[in-house]
């Protein structure tokens, strides 16, 4: 497969008979998923990801803070999950009128028109945080969709957004909005009135803490909000290896071990719960980067946006529909019209970096694990 992908590099050139590097080759690959994106630019950003990543790990583990989550799989109802779902949706400002909800086997958003965006999740008897999640995170995809201007579909314009510029998005509403202090404390109430056998004996404040709670997970759908960066940076390396020559197809399985003993602590015991955990693979390769520039992308116009909203008092309170105003003007209205590199300098005013999301991720854990800061 890794040859197929070489051929088929070599058949996008201009000059067919001109030689196509290892780096070349990947490189091409990574820019099918996000213009402009290249393997020094991923290896400086991810170098500096997986030292301060690991490092607040370590930080972490040795602080020794215990987090109560047993709550969190408690049995609950399809019925339950299906009315908190709605109301979530409802409240992210997901546009009924212009589509719709329903059940698969794994969560995805499809637009099929400007008036037809399909959000979907599962519902899971012992976890009803995975649909809760998952559903804030294809909102965000779906409002991407439904909130960019009428134009672009006029023109066809719509559909050039990158895989990192989407990512941002959902990855926004999923974690920087949906798992903050403010936006627990907008749901609390609610989720304890619609599952009463969950949330009988747990404080708004344990909620908060669970649902940011830090363990390691050899899958990456499983992932923390914190680790969830090293399982595609261990991906990264090794789809890098794979094409610079240093790792053959038959070596994968064992390199993958390797990786996940030594950023994650932990080793899989078989290849399901290991290498063969992803389809990415079967489709090609330089896809899973771009979920970690979401994150990188995210984190840099959240800064930007709280030096213009109070976007804490906005979730108290309720208004979500300024946010997504926010967006709509900021983040969704030139993202068609603009390479990565352009639609991030534009809203931020910086070249993209790794460090917005690096000291978001620091002073969130620093302070729900009460360690000590540093200088």
């Amino acid at each position: 497969f890794i040859e197929c992908e070489r051929e088929r590099v070599s058949l996008w050139e201009m000059d067919p008979e001109a030689p196509l590097s290892e780096d070349s080759v990947y490189g091409r690959l990574l820019d099918d998923y996000e213009p402009g994106i290249t393997v020094s630019m991923l290896d400086d950003l991810f170098g500096e990801a997986k030292e301060r990543i690991v490092s607040l790990l370590k930080r972490i583990e040795a602080g020794g803070k215990e987090i109560r989550t047993d709550f969190l799989y408690r049995k609950v109802t399809d019925e339950q999950q299906k009315e908190a779902t709605q109301y979530l949706l409802e409240l992210q400002g997901f546009d009924f009128d212009r589509g719709t909800y329903a059940l698969s086997e794994h969560p995805f958003t499809d637009m099929l028109g400007p008036d037809n965006t399909r959000v979907t999740t599962h519902f899971y008897e012992e976890n009803f945080l995975s649909s809760v999640y998952s559903v804030i995170h294809e909102c965000g995809h779906a409002l991407f969709e439904m909130l960019q201007p009428q134009e672009d579909y006029a023109y066809y314009l719509n559909g050039e957004k990158t895989m990192g510029m989407h990512e941002s998005v959902s990855r926004f509403y999923e974690n920087i909005i949906g798992r903050s202090r403010a936006y627990i404390h907008l749901i609390y109430p609610q989720f304890c009135r619609i599952f009463p056998q969950v949330f009988s004996d747990v404080t708004e404040e344990e909620f908060y803490e669970a649902v940011n709670h830090v363990t390691h997970s050899l899958i990456r759908v499983d992932a923390d909000e914190l680790t969830y960066t090293l399982h595609i940076i261990i991906r990264y390396e090794l789809e890098r290896n794979l094409f610079d020559g240093s790792l053959t197809v038959e070596d994968l399985p064992r390199a993958w071990n390797e990786k996940y003993k030594a950023y994650l602590g932990m080793e899989p015991e078989n290849d399901r719960e290991g290498v063969l955990q992803d389809v990415h693979w079967t489709h090609s390769f330089g896809y899973f980067p771009t979920y970690a520039l979401g994150n990188f992308y995210n984190a840099a116009y959240y800064g930007r946006m709280k030096e213009e909203l109070d976007v804490d008092a906005l979730l108290r309170s309720g208004d979500i529909s300024t946010i997504n105003d926010w967006m709509r003007e900021n983040v969704f209205k030139e993202a068609d019209r603009k390479t990565p590199a352009e639609w991030i300098f534009d809203i931020t005013g910086e070249k993209l970096s790794a460090d917005h999301f690096l000291t978001y991720l620091e002073e969130k854990y620093t302070d729900l694990y009460q360690l000590d800061r540093l200088d």
